[in-house]
């Protein structure tokens, strides 16, 4: 019985971190598609500091930012 309870917990701990990163990967892409839009081209930098990004609640602001800010520069201030 212990066996079992500790499978489910185990799965359902790795459902959520599956859903997490598919999260993660959703808010990246969308912040990467974005700047790509507004901005044409994205600077490496730029672009492997929201790939490295895993707090979702960041990746999430960086979301609206992207939609908002001037520059790439701007945007740049706001990674840091």
């Amino acid at each position: 019985m212990a066996e079992t309870i500790q499978r489910g917990i185990f799965q359902e701990g790795l459902a959520i971190g599956k859903a997490e990163g598919v999260a993660e990967g959703v808010a990246k892409g969308k912040v990467l598609a974005i700047l790509e839009v507004r901005f044409n081209k994205i600077p490496k930098g730029i672009e492997k500091s929201i790939r490295s990004m895993v707090d979702l609640i960041a990746l999430q602001s960086l979301v609206e930012h992207a939609k908002t800010c001037q520059s790439l520069n701007e945007f740049s201030e706001a990674l840091k």
